[in-house]
């Protein structure tokens, strides 16, 4: 069986290694997280030929590339992994924008946690039927 892809992309290292817990406690040691400190080098992950992820978990702010400039390059790309916008932002506008993005599954709240797995696991099941 192979074992999930994921890539973090948050300039946050305690937030980088708290999700990778938890998604190592929920699927595994074995998974493969990749982590990038902003858009630019996801968006070079995926230039340079990089393997499709399962997911992409992708913080709002970003100092080089945020998630938007992030999103405007991976609206493009064919055969998109689902996208989990993770914030500390309460700004309302923030969610309703992410709206625009087809490949955003869903909108939480940093960090990670064990639920929110949880859900967005049952998320991806759904939409595979």
């Amino acid at each position: 069986m192979k074992q999930p892809h994921y890539l973090l992309v948050d300039d946050d290292p305690i937030n980088n290694m708290i999700n990778e817990r938890m998604l190592k406690k929920h699927h595994g040691e074995d998974i493969v997280c990749q982590v990038f400190p902003d858009g630019k080098p996801a968006i070079s992950h995926f230039k340079n030929g990089g393997a499709k992820p399962d997911m992409i978990f992708l913080d709002i702010n970003m100092p080089e590339v945020d998630s938007w400039e992030f999103l405007e390059f991976y609206r493009h790309q064919n055969d998109k992994a689902p996208v989990v916008m993770l914030t500390s932002s309460i700004d309302p506008k923030d969610l309703e924008k992410s709206k625009r993005y087809d490949c955003i599954l869903d909108f939480i709240s940093k960090p990670l946690m064990p639920n929110a797995i949880e859900k967005l696991v049952k998320k991806i099941q759904a939409n595979n039927e």
